[in-house]
């Protein structure tokens, strides 16, 4: 009884550190009309952004991770531990002109 009860803790501990681990990516884009959504369309398409620096904090506030976005605007993320805020920096200055 006392093996069988290890095995499922060891189960348990195994599916809680799988979980625990996050896989975190997105695009950066700039967000023209303020929808939230990368609009993408024949008559109206909002840039991908390269070169922001984006970070990664605990819960604790201490920078875990950090990753710069590539020509598409990707960064990512994995092997992270939830929760977890994410910081976006590196705006060039000519992005901002009419917002």
């Amino acid at each position: 009884m006392a093996r069988k009860l290890k095995v499922i803790m060891l189960l348990a501990l195994s599916a809680l550190a799988f979980i625990s681990q996050a896989q975190i990516s997105g695009i950066v884009y700039k967000d023209y009309n303020a929808s939230g959504v990368r609009d993408n369309t024949a008559t109206f398409v909002e840039p991908l952004v390269s070169g922001i620096t984006v970070k990664a904090y605990n819960s604790s506030d201490v920078l875990v991770a950090t990753a710069t976005t590539n020509a598409s605007g990707a960064y990512s993320f994995t092997g992270l531990t939830l929760p977890l805020r994410i910081e976006f920096s590196g705006l060039p200055l000519s992005y901002l002109n009419g917002c």
